[in-house]
């Protein structure tokens, strides 16, 4: 994936003197919305006057009837997951029930990002709500599957299946998991 190097004021990023820059990537294929395709995250180093180190996670949201999809391209990681799970939260707090998250583009996910999809899984449910996860991806696959995770998810091949999909019992979705390819 081709990354563009961009610079971002300090106190747009958080930091304190306005003349300061830090490195960011933004990832020229996602349209901008929301300033989502502009990650910056702060480190440990960082927060004790140290650099600053961009996150390889980007994001966009597409409306599919009454269906939000979450398209998410790149590493869902430690520093990647706050900004998505703010804006996760902004989107069922304004009603959002019935979510998609589009992993076919996600390269690597780490503890935080499987502990932001149980978060998801939980506050939309609390909704009444419901949440289905696309990936075709080998590597996410098979985390999902080491972990047991994936047995908690309605999981697909692709976004088209996801959205056709009749609702599956609360019991969970033991069935779905892992996706057989047709």
């Amino acid at each position: 994936m081709a990354m563009e190097l961009v610079g971002l004021p300090a106190r747009m990023a958080g930091g304190t003197n306005p003349g300061n820059f830090v490195a960011c990537r933004r990832d020229p294929a996602l349209p901008s919305w929301r300033s989502g395709s502009l990650r910056v995250r702060m480190t440990p180093r960082a927060a004790a006057g140290g650099s600053m180190a961009p996150s390889n996670l980007d994001y966009r949201v597409e409306i599919h009837g009454n269906c939000q999809v979450v398209i998410l391209v790149g590493e869902v990681d430690i520093a990647g997951v706050p900004s998505l799970k703010s804006f996760v939260e902004e989107k069922i707090a304004d009603g959002t029930m019935d979510l998609v998250y589009d992993l076919s583009r996600v390269d690597a996910i780490d503890s935080t990002g499987l502990g932001f999809l149980v978060w998801s899984r939980k506050r939309v449910r609390e909704q009444s709500g419901r949440l289905r996860l696309v990936t075709d991806r080998p590597q996410v696959q098979r985390v999902l599957k080491l972990t047991g995770l994936g047995r908690l998810f309605e999981t697909y091949l692709t976004l088209q299946e996801a959205l056709e999909a009749p609702l599956v019992p609360e019991t969970g979705s033991p069935d779905t998991y892992p996706p057989e390819r047709r």
